[in-house]
């Protein structure tokens, strides 16, 4: 028993033949664009609306960094302040004034 192959056949081990047809359908080609194009537009959206997040999010950096600086400035200046009041405070004691010194026995 011999079989014949014919073109665009593949004999399968049962001895029975597929046939493949190569042939593109007309649709098929039109989903295929499609879907390619889609792809292509969701990608270029995406790639767009990253560019637009990272530059947010540089602003949003500047203005906490600037934020922190001013906040650090005051700090500074409060801390300054406190300093100048316990300096005050450990000066007006009695026993150290020249002036209060014999009070404090």
């Amino acid at each position: 028993m011999t079989q014949e192959r014919q073109p665009g056949a593949v004999l399968q081990a049962g001895g029975r033949q597929w046939s493949f047809d190569r042939s593109v359908n007309i649709p098929t080609l039109m989903t295929l664009v499609a879907l390619l194009a889609g792809c292509l537009g969701s990608g270029f959206g995406l790639y767009l609306s990253f560019d637009r997040r990272i530059s947010s999010l540089e602003d949003r950096t500047n203005h906490i960094e600037k934020d922190q600086s001013e906040q650090k400035s005051d700090n500074k200046e409060q801390l300054k302040a406190i300093n100048e009041k316990l300096d005050r405070l450990l000066y007006d004691r009695a026993g150290v004034r020249p002036e209060t010194r014999g009070w404090t026995k």
